[in-house]
């Protein structure tokens, strides 16, 4: 069956959300949303609540497209428990996801990353200073580019 003078009107559908993020502290990461919808919907971040439409102090917010959107955010320890929240709304409905941020100390073990530690089990070894030396990529983030 057709309808070829009708107009369907869809709510709005989050298709590509955040990921949740571990970092390094002073590293910068990437967050990208894309959303659908008829008419399309207003997509918009939200740092713990707070809308993001514009940067800020490490924070540079980047509309790709009238359904995308792109942060990056160089993360600071403070950081560390953060949300982001892709927020996409029309007339006819709204969606959100969220992300949770973790932030890592340069000396700290990351669970789920290829950390090396330099006491290598190893109880001979002078260089015994209780701190473990990260290997690897330990950042979680995904491109629009």
């Amino acid at each position: 069956m057709s309808f070829p003078h009708r107009t369907f009107k869809c709510p709005a559908k989050i298709i590509h959300s955040p990921l949740d993020t571990k970092a390094i502290a002073g590293e910068s990461v990437l967050f990208f949303c894309q959303a659908e919808g008829n008419p399309l919907p207003r997509v918009v971040f939200r740092w713990n609540d707070n809308e993001i439409t514009q940067n800020r102090p490490g924070l540079q917010f980047k509309e790709l497209s009238a359904d995308s959107v792109a942060l990056r955010a160089k993360l600071e320890p403070n950081h560390n428990g953060d949300t982001v929240t892709c927020f996409a709304q029309n007339h006819v409905g709204s969606d959100s996801a969220t992300a949770q941020i973790s932030v890592y100390n340069a000396n700290e073990t990351k669970i789920g990353c290829n950390c090396d530690d330099n006491n290598n089990n190893n109880n001979n070894n002078n260089n015994n200073n209780n701190t473990n030396t990260v290997k690897g990529n330990c950042t979680t983030a995904e491109s629009p580019y």
